[in-house]
């Protein structure tokens, strides 16, 4: 509930990076900071500058409710007179408001006694009382360029909320910067509000991906998160396997592309930061978590908003990128706090451009490797009867052989389809299809008696003699870890999905699984027949690794991030 006693309503102009630190300090120490546009009898209002006052005289201002104005410098793009002409306007305002309870501040001794000056009125400082904080991290501020460079790498200074910016480092101003620079900085270099301890809350970014692996790799963490004492984790999800996240407990908050709503990329981008500043700003969550290949820029952008209480910005980044794939996107790692690898098995194989590329800014951002990441809340494996007890597979007079060829792979793998069906009837193997959730109908060549319509699947394993697969990170890396029974990877190239092929040769380089990658139809049918003899010989491996499970990693480093930063003073 949102008490009107203790909102504090605030001006500012546009991206105004003291509004970020401002709202971050009032909302630590209780107060329920709004924009001045959706405030409803507040209890106060605080301008962040003289020259948001002055344009908010065009509206109603709360008659009773007390008002503080900071005095600013100049800036960039206004000239002393500029400025001195706007402070000659404030005094004639403020005359004519002599009854209104109006306090004047400023960021600095020199900005307090150059404005008070002009105005013939007391300024107080909004420093008193706070003294330096020497924070780990150590950048310069180039105004010009609008970039911060610290000796780790440098960052857009614009693109961060500087209420987050302000809890991991100290800044200096380069040469030539603007006074209300100089005060901004030091301002931002003391010592800040903390707000007061609770169970990290956690807002997850799942992208709308070709499968289910963003999401079922975020619902891990999600998962180890609350087993490691986390407070609410929600969801903002573009995947269509949205259910899903709502059938695991999770609340979701669905959303649409531009391309499904078949809308203008710029309308929608304006709506979407909207909208996903509202959930920030009532969620105030510790950490936004976003799992994808890049970095949405109206993620970024709703980051900087005013009064989302700055949260951390946490970067689930998948390798095995295929050749060619856009390296670009990661440039955005100067955005994130943390950036997590989840590791691979077929890592040694990877020529994709997270390794081979190098992002000319990485800003703060810590990089880490975790080993694999894979769903097990709900989904641990049944002993053999109970598995196929569940899915009313009661017969054993036939092997049976689980083939999961991921969303909408029966359309783009005909031929292998075909193929696999006649190599099973040869063999005398059942085989049951694994659809997607996300799967369009499936090939008619396969009865709908053989069908299964499960998720998560691992925790059925067990029913089966053996299993023919894609090759995406999930299934690779559930199937190699979770089985001793003779393993098929089917590689599906598409242009938005990983090196499946890298990663399915690298496995049957080290004898882990066969990998069906042949020429010609009568070359397939004779590596299906070889596989399906290893079901009649009851074939087991035995060198398949088994790690750690990351989403664990992963999570104990996510709450160390969001813990109180470390100073030194």
């Amino acid at each position: 509930m949102t008490f009107p006693e203790k909102t504090v309503a605030i001006g500012a102009e546009p991206n105004d990076p003291l509004a970020t630190i401002l709202g971050c300090d009032l909302a630590a120490e209780g107060w329920n900071p709004m924009p001045l546009e959706r405030a409803e009898a507040p209890a106060s209002v605080l301008f962040t500058s003289q020259t948001a006052f002055l344009g908010s005289l065009l509206f109603d201002l709360p008659e009773t409710a007390p008002i503080e104005i900071v005095l600013r410098r100049a800036t960039a793009t206004q000239s002393a007179s500029e400025w001195a002409t706007g402070l000659h306007l404030l005094r004639q305002v403020l005359r004519r408001h002599g009854d209104r309870p109006i306090t004047l501040s400023a960021l600095s001794d020199t900005a307090a006694r150059e404005a008070g000056a002009i105005l013939q009125r007391d300024v107080g400082l909004r420093s008193d009382g706070l003294d330096p904080e020497i924070r780990l991290a150590h950048g310069v501020i180039h105004e010009a360029r609008d970039e911060i460079v610290f000796p780790q790498g440098r960052m857009q200074a614009s693109a961060w909320n500087w209420a987050r910016l302000r809890r991991r480092a100290n800044l200096n101003v380069a040469t030539g910067a603007s006074d209300d620079l100089h005060d901004l900085v030091s301002f931002m270099n003391l010592a800040r509000s903390e707000p007061e301890p609770r169970a990290p809350r956690f807002l997850f970014v799942v992208p709308n991906g070709v499968g289910l692996g963003h999401l079922t790799r975020m619902l891990a963490i999600a998962d180890s998160l609350r087993a490691q004492g986390a407070g609410e984790v929600r969801f903002w999800c573009f995947s269509q396997g949205a259910g899903i996240i709502q059938a695991a407990g999770y609340g979701v908050h669905y959303r649409m592309t531009a391309r499904h709503l078949q809308c203008p990329p710029g309308d929608w981008h304006g709506w979407e930061v909207a909208a996903l500043q509202a959930v920030l700003e009532q969620l105030r969550p510790e950490a936004v978590v976003l799992d994808g290949s890049a970095i949405d820029l109206a993620v970024t952008e709703a980051l900087r908003g005013t009064l989302c209480c700055a949260p951390e910005l946490i970067w689930i980044r998948r390798a095995m990128w295929q050749k060619g794939g856009a390296a670009e996107g990661l440039e955005g790692g100067q955005f994130a706090s943390l950036i997590l690898e989840p590791g691979d098995l077929a890592a040694e194989d990877d020529t994709g451009a997270t390794v081979t590329y190098k992002p000319a800014r990485t800003g703060l951002s810590k990089f880490s490797v975790t080993p694999p990441v894979t769903l097990t809340l709900g989904n641990t494996p049944l002993p053999r009867r109970e598995a196929r007890r569940a899915l009313g597979l009661r017969s054993f007079t036939r092997k049976l052989c689980l083939v999961s060829l991921g969303g909408d792979a029966f359309s783009r793998q005909q031929t292998a389809v075909e193929q696999i069906l006649a190599a099973a009837r040869r063999a005398n193997v059942r085989l049951i299809w694994a659809r997607s959730p996300l799967a369009r109908i499936p090939s008619d060549l396969i009865d709908d008696t053989d069908m299964l319509h499960v998720y998560p699947l691992g925790r059925f394993f067990e029913a089966f003699d053996g299993a023919i697969s894609a090759c995406g990170y999930n299934s690779f890396h559930e199937l190699l870890q979770n089985t001793t029974y003779p393993l098929m990877f089917v590689p599906v190239q598409h242009q938005k999905l990983d090196d499946q092929a890298a990663r399915a040769r690298y496995a049957a380089k080290q004898g882990w699984a066969d990998c069906l990658e042949a020429e010609s139809p009568q070359a397939m049918a004779a590596q299906l027949d070889a596989f399906f003899a290893q079901f009649k010989a009851s074939a087991t491996a035995t060198t398949r690794p088994r790690v750690r499970n990351g989403s664990v990693e992963m999570a104990e480093r996510i709450m160390a991030l969001v813990e109180p930063a470390e100073v030194l003073a």
